[in-house]
């Protein structure tokens, strides 16, 4: 689980928004045809369908994903899903201080690992 960095007491702060750089963090990808079974076809914020080459932003969480500019515009003063409200929270790593790769972001590395060999790239 992710934790949110520099949240008083170490407790999740609910609805309180994610700063830019954690916001950054989060994993992405160029929508495209075979991205069209991982996800609804529109996005949930705006409603409007998706289509090739749009930026979509994953939860990584919950696995939802949304238009990155709504996302982010959501997440300025969101700390949830709007899909499911599963609390999103991020912290740095205690030992080197930086952001954890998104729990996505490393399931896709892992998952093209696999492939070649079982190393990462």
């Amino acid at each position: 689980m992710l934790l949110r960095a520099n949240s008083p007491g170490g407790q999740p702060s609910a609805n309180r928004g994610l700063k830019k750089k954690i916001l950054q963090s989060l994993p992405k990808f160029a929508y495209d045809a075979s991205s069209a079974g991982k996800f609804t076809p529109e996005c949930a914020i705006c409603l409007t369908e998706y289509a090739g080459g749009d930026e979509i932003r994953v939860m990584p969480q919950c696995g939802h994903g949304f238009h990155v500019e709504c996302i982010d515009m959501w997440l300025g003063s969101h700390s949830s899903c709007p899909s499911c409200r599963q609390t999103l929270v991020v912290a740095r790593c205690r030992k080197c201080g930086e952001f954890p790769v998104a729990a996505a972001e490393m399931k896709t590395r892992q998952d093209g690992a696999a492939g070649s060999g079982g190393f990462l790239p």
